[in-house]
């Protein structure tokens, strides 16, 4: 990561908006309906591009693709790894129980209930299929690059103890040995936003979402 000893350089979380069409294509396909797979494409290439040039717009120093190709952060790695299947038991999300109107929005948010809906589980041994989703990702992130230089780029992908927490497993003995097929099955996606210099490993709500501290 670029280091500036001018000022603090500026950057976010990773996941920003998608546009309505490109969200529409990729909930359509989620719910098993045939997609133009041409024009989903078309529409996530476009959206790279855009999402990129209006982080530079704003300011933004270190940006990144807004993870414009994945329907959900913790999800998607289901198109990329084999042993997922079934139906997988919703997240508890303790921390909110006490906050009702923060949980209202959460569980009635139009891209929450089509996750519940087309949220599977783990129950088969877990492997990678293969980069070529990854490596697509990131080409279209690297052209975006090109029309609009920032100071830093970075791209995200799901961490094993978000998966885990979002999918469940039903196959493993134990979450260790979930977790550690996870990693195992991650590392090549891992290693090459690693190789392009773009590494961020999104560990985010592993804690704040499943960790309860009235049971401490």
């Amino acid at each position: 990561m670029k280091k500036s000893t001018e000022r603090i350089l500026t950057t976010h979380v990773g996941s920003l908006p998608r546009p309505d069409d490109l969200v529409a294509l990729m909930f359509a396909k989620a719910e098993g309906e045939a997609v133009d797979a041409a024009l989903l494409e078309r529409k996530t290439q476009d959206a790279v591009v855009e999402v990129v040039a209006r982080q530079r717009e704003v300011g933004i120093d270190i940006v990144s693709d807004g993870e414009m190709s994945k329907p959900s952060y913790a999800t998607n790695v289901t198109e990329r790894l084999t042993g997922f299947g079934g139906t997988s038991n919703l997240p508890k999300l303790s921390d909110i129980l006490e906050y009702p109107n923060v949980a209202k929005v959460w569980f009635t948010d139009p891209g929450v209930q089509s996750l519940n809906k087309n949220r599977p589980a783990c129950n088969g041994p877990v492997k990678s299929k293969g980069i070529e989703g990854a490596e697509t990702d990131i080409t279209w992130f690297r052209n975006a690059l090109e029309l609009a230089p920032p100071e830093d780029a970075f791209m995200t992908a799901a961490s094993p103890g978000l998966v885990s927490m979002f999918l469940g497993n039903v196959h493993y003995d134990t979450e260790e040995e979930f977790l550690y097929a996870m990693a195992d099955a991650m590392m090549p996606e891992y290693q090459a936003i690693i190789d392009l210099r773009l590494n961020s490993v999104d560990g985010r709500a592993v804690l704040c979402d499943a960790f309860n501290p009235s049971s401490v």
